[in-house]
C-alpha cells in the first residue's frame, strides 16, 4: 500500500510542473510583452485530434513591423488552446480580413506575439486536477500503516500474551486526513487565488465552475479529519493480544480485545477479524509447513 501511495504522489507533480510552467509563461508574456499595431491577414480552425477527442484551435494571422522588419503569427492567445468548435468559431468571428488590431510582442523575440490580453485558465486546471490523486496519495502513504512485506509481529506483554501493535490507529488517519485537506486548499488557494488576482472580469465560465467543484471534493478529506478527530473523543485504538507468537496453518489460537471507551455506551456486538498478511514456506525432508 505504501508504495501505491508513494506513486499517487509523485507521479501527479508531472502535471503539477507542466500545469505550473504554462501559468508562468502565460503571466510573463501578458506583462511583459509590448503592444504594437498590427493587421489581420486571414482568420480559420485548425482541428486538433486526440486520441479519443477532438479540439478546435482559433487561427488569427496578423502582421506587425517591429524595428523596420515585418513579422507574421498566429497565436490568439498567450499560450495554445483548443476547445469546442462553436467556442473557436466564436472567437475568430471577433476578427476579418484588414482589420486593424492591437497585438502583443516579445521585445527579445519579435517574431513571437499574440493578439488577446486574457488569461486562460488551462494551466490551473493542470495544477488542480492531480491534487486528487496527490491527496489519495498522501492518505494512503501515512494511513496505510505496516506494508505487506513487513507485518506487525507480536511483542510479549504478560505472561502467555503477546500483542499485536495497530497498523492502522485513530491518530495516524486524522493526520493523513489533516494533511490531504491541508495540502488540497494550499494547492488550490495558490492556484485559484491566483487566476482571480491577476485576471480582468467578467471572468470564465470554466474557471469559476472549476473551482466551485474543486472547493466541493475538498470537503471530503475535512470532512475525514472531522470524523477522525470526533472519533478519538469518543474511543481509543483497539489493542489485540494473543496467546502465541507464531502461527501454522491449521493452529488454534485465543483473541483477546481491549478498548478504551470514554462515554457511556451500550455495545451490543463486537467482531474480531484476523487477515493473513503474508505466509512462509518451510521445507523439511518431503514435509512443506506454510506459516
Amino acid at each position: 500500500m505504501k508504495v501505491v501511495g508513494v506513486i499517487f504522489c509523485l507521479f501527479p507533480l508531472i502535471f503539477v510542473g507542466v500545469g505550473a510552467w504554462q501559468a508562468r509563461s502565460q503571466h510573463v508574456k501578458i506583462r511583459t510583452y509590448e503592444p504594437v499595431e498590427a493587421e489581420v491577414l486571414s482568420t480559420d480552425i485548425k482541428v486538433v485530434r486526440g486520441d479519443d477527442s477532438t479540439t478546435y484551435k482559433p487561427i488569427v494571422t496578423f502582421e506587425y513591423v517591429v524595428a523596420g522588419s515585418s513579422y507574421t503569427c498566429d497565436d490568439v492567445r498567450p499560450i495554445s488552446v483548443s476547445s469546442g468548435h462553436s467556442w473557436a468559431k466564436s472567437v475568430i468571428s471577433r476578427y476579418s480580413k484588414g482589420q486593424k488590431i492591437i497585438a502583443y510582442y516579445d521585445t527579445g523575440n519579435p517574431s513571437s506575439a499574440f493578439i488577446e490580453k486574457t488569461y486562460v485558465f488551462f494551466p490551473y486546471i493542470f495544477i488542480l486536477f492531480p491534487m486528487l490523486f496527490e491527496s489519495v496519495g498522501i492518505i494512503v502513504l501515512l494511513g496505510a500503516g505496516a506494508s505487506g512485506k513487513d507485518p506487525p509481529k507480536p511483542v510479549s506483554k504478560a505472561a502467555e500474551w503477546f500483542e499485536v501493535a495497530a497498523s492502522k490507529t485513530i491518530g495516524t488517519r486524522r493526520r493523513a486526513a489533516l494533511l490531504a485537506a491541508a495540502f488540497w486548499h494550499g494547492v488550490g488557494l495558490l492556484a485559484c487565488g491566483h487566476y482571480f488576482l491577476v485576471a480582468q472580469p467578467p471572468y470564465g465560465l470554466t474557471a469559476c465552475i472549476a473551482t466551485g467543484i474543486y472547493e466541493a471534493l475538498g470537503l471530503i478529506p475535512v470532512g475525514m479529519f472531522v470524523y477522525y478527530t470526533l472519533l478519538a473523543r469518543n474511543v481509543r485504538d483497539a489493542r489485540v493480544f494473543l496467546n502465541t507468537s507464531k502461527f501454522s496453518l491449521g493452529s488454534e489460537m485465543v483473541v483477546g480485545l481491549r478498548q478504551k471507551i470514554l462515554h457511556t455506551v451500550l455495545v451490543e456486538d463486537a467482531t474480531v477479524g484476523l487477515v493473513c498478511m503474508t505466509t512462509t514456506r518451510t521445507r523439511n525432508g518431503n514435509k512443506t509447513t506454510i506459516s
